[in-house]
This record gives structure tokens, sequence and C-alpha cells, in this order.
């Protein structure tokens, strides 16, 4: 599956990620509560993936940065 991805005027195509969405899409349907981390090596697309899938959604998304718990809590909050 191929898709056009554009944010703030900057397009890049988004490749093959169809059987990951469908797992989101699955999950955020659910009527149970879903914490769905997503983590891996830099630079394979997660951030495009996160992008993607809540284009059309309303959802919480938060990247923690490097520090104390402290820190990431007080960014969230």
């Amino acid at each position: 599956m191929q898709f056009i991805y554009s944010c703030a005027g900057v397009i890049a195509l988004f490749y093959g990620r169809s059987r990951e969405l469908e797992e989101l899409n699955r999950r955020y349907a659910s009527d149970e509560f879903q914490f769905i981390p997503v983590y891996g090596r830099r630079r394979v697309g997660k951030t495009t993936l996160i992008n993607e899938f809540a284009k059309d959604k309303v959802c919480v998304y938060f990247t923690a940065v490097k520090g104390s718990l402290n820190t990431n809590m007080r960014i969230l909050a």
C-alpha cells in the first residue's frame, strides 16, 4: 500500500505499512482502553506511521524526552 503524506508542505511517500495500520485501526475501534507503545530502530518510519494513523482521529500523541520520569510527566501535563 502506498500513500502520499503531507505535513507542513513536505511531501513524502508512505509505503508498506498496511498490516501495522490495520492493527492500529483494529485496536482504535475496540471498546477497551488501548496503550500502544511504538518503538524500534531510528529512521524506520515510526513517526510517519503514527501520523498516518492519527490524521483523521481524535487521539493523544506524546514523544518522551531523555530525562527523568518527573520531567516527562511535567511536559505531558
